[in-house]
């Protein structure tokens, strides 16, 4: 008969957080220009639009695809440093910590000279009076001015931001209506369509795209001007068809 005994314990400790991120200068551009086009031609039937709700639908459909071809051609990666710091949290002092603390303190050095380099060439790049009066204003300001209230016809005032936006737009804009439900009240004039496509083609909508800065913060779409401009050869149709229907229909799609 066995005289050993189980013995059951826990052991505690400090769970590791690893931040995980996409850097898109480190995007795989032919990986993403080759899954945008598979999936927009599986999901593109390239059918004209002709109300609101397809409209929606149209853009839905597109920022998806934009959307899913980046995030597999730029996989989530640890964050800068990150590694440095996981292995001096299971080393200890030595000398995994001081490389954590020379790369932070080298990231830190780059990105001062980083800021102070870019403010120098913004500040030498401004030409127009517009652009430095806009400067100067920006920099001669303690606070910004916001809009609190306004006061409606019966004498009461607004209360809050949606409130005075409100007011704004029925003051300024009354009888403009709403389209709700995805659909319009009556059909679409064809001088709005023949007024949509002589204002809108691809010269157009290239020079809009091509104006952005390449990697200007992405919308609550996650879509970011890069992803359009890198892909544009394929977006163009669709980017063109959406543009014309949003303006023959007078109606900014909510995707």
């Amino acid at each position: 008969m066995s005289v050993h005994r189980m013995i059951a314990f826990e052991m505690k400790s400090d769970s590791e957080t690893i931040t995980l991120r996409r850097n898109p200068r480190a995007t795989n551009w032919e990986v993403y220009h080759g899954n945008l086009g598979s999936s927009l031609e599986a999901s593109n039937r390239g059918e004209r639009i002709t109300s609101t709700r397809q409209l929606d639908n149209e853009v839905e459909t597109l920022s998806s695809c934009i959307v899913s071809a980046y995030e597999e051609a730029c996989p989530l990666r640890a964050a800068d440093g990150q590694a440095f710091f996981n292995r001096a949290v299971r080393e200890g002092e030595g000398t995994s910590w001081d490389d954590y603390k020379t790369a932070r303190r080298e990231f830190k050095k780059e990105l001062r000279r980083s800021k102070r380099s870019g403010w120098k060439a913004y500040c030498s790049e401004l030409e127009s009076l517009p652009e430095t009066a806009r400067l100067m204003k920006i920099l001669s300001c303690d606070k910004r001015e916001k809009l609190e209230s306004l006061k409606r016809e019966d004498g009461t005032w607004t209360t809050s931001s949606e409130e005075c936006l409100e007011l704004l737009l029925e003051t300024h804009f009354s009888g403009g209506g709403h389209v709700v439900e995805g659909t319009r009240a009556e059909p679409m004039p064809q001088a709005d369509w023949l007024l949509a496509e002589e204002l809108i083609g691809d010269e157009a909508v290239t020079w809009a795209v091509n104006e952005f800065e390449p990697y200007k913060a992405a919308g609550p779409d996650g879509v970011f001007p890069s992803l359009l401009q890198r892909g544009l050869d394929i977006l163009l149709p669709c980017t063109v068809r959406v543009f014309r229907a949003s303006l023959a229909m007078g109606y900014v799609p909510q995707a």
